[in-house]
This record gives C-alpha cells, sequence and structure tokens, in this order.
C-alpha cells in the first residue's frame, strides 16, 4: 500500500532586498519506515497538497532542513513525507 504521510509546513517568507538566504526547518518524522521529504513551492496561497498551485522544489534524504536561498518574491512551502510503501 502506498502512503504518502503529509504534515504541512506552511511559511510565509517576506524579505527585503537586503534579506539573507532562508532556511527552511521541520520536525522530523518518527515513523521507522521514512524515506525522506518533499519540498513544495507555490507562489500564492492556499499552498497545500492538491491546490494546483504547487511545485515540486525538491526531493530529500532525512533531513530536517533545505536552504532556498534568497528568493526574488514571496513565495509558500509545503513539506511532505513520504515512506518506503
Amino acid at each position: 500500500m502506498h502512503c504518502v504521510k503529509a504534515f504541512v509546513v506552511v511559511m510565509l517568507l517576506l524579505w527585503s532586498s537586503s534579506a539573507m538566504a532562508v532556511t527552511l526547518t521541520w520536525n522530523a518524522n518518527t515513523e521507522i519506515d521514512l524515506v525522506g521529504y518533499k519540498v513544495y513551492q507555490c507562489g500564492a496561497l492556499p499552498c497545500a497538497p492538491g491546490s494546483g498551485r504547487e511545485a515540486l522544489l525538491v526531493s530529500l534524504g532525512k533531513v530536517t532542513s533545505y536552504d532556498i536561498a534568497t528568493p526574488s518574491a514571496t513565495k509558500y512551502y509545503y513539506v511532505t513525507a513520504y515512506d518506503t510503501g
């Protein structure tokens, strides 16, 4: 059975031209069959699975942070965990 365990981390990130790089962080999923996380990015709200606004930014292993550098506009993000199923 394929199972995607989603926990939404929606972040509104605002910055000016003098902003530094931004790092997204989230709490670890503690299930034993965890493979990793997928970080999605949206340019507008709502930003959630199935919203039609999301784009996969990156697939990661078992890390709980990702550096997104300094975006040139306001972006929204959410993270999903995926497992071996």
